[in-house]
């Protein structure tokens, strides 16, 4: 059994181990770096926080940052953005003046079918 850092890693295909492997050793395939912002508007106004969401997400139609930029919402407080977004988002979190928690993970697969 393969295990990465003391975890046990099930491998279902054929291909899995150099997928696996690939990770390991650094070389990434391009465009799997994203950055998770997660954060809380709880001490804001009303108005920043409409302002805010209506620039991260859009309004009417028209694509916010988050859709220009490639990324998506995760859930209430969290975006994911590509590696390339990372700047641009970073100054709609500075000019609203709110502190994102800020995670860079690396994708490897997305859309993996889920059964029980």
């Amino acid at each position: 059994m393969l295990t990465v850092n003391g975890v046990p890693m099930l491998l279902k295909k054929k291909n899995d181990l150099q997928r696996v492997k690939k990770h390991i050793e650094g070389s990434i395939p391009e465009g799997s770096i994203f950055y998770i912002f997660t954060y809380s508007l709880r001490d804001k106004e009303p108005q920043i926080k409409i302002k805010f969401s209506h620039q991260l997400e859009g309004r009417d139609g028209r694509k916010g940052l988050l859709q220009r930029l490639g990324g998506r919402k995760l859930g209430r407080g969290s975006v994911m953005v590509p590696e390339e977004g990372y700047e641009k988002i970073k100054i709609l979190f500075d000019r609203f003046k709110i502190k994102p928690y800020i995670m860079k993970v690396s994708i490897l697969e997305e859309n993996i079918n889920y059964q029980r």
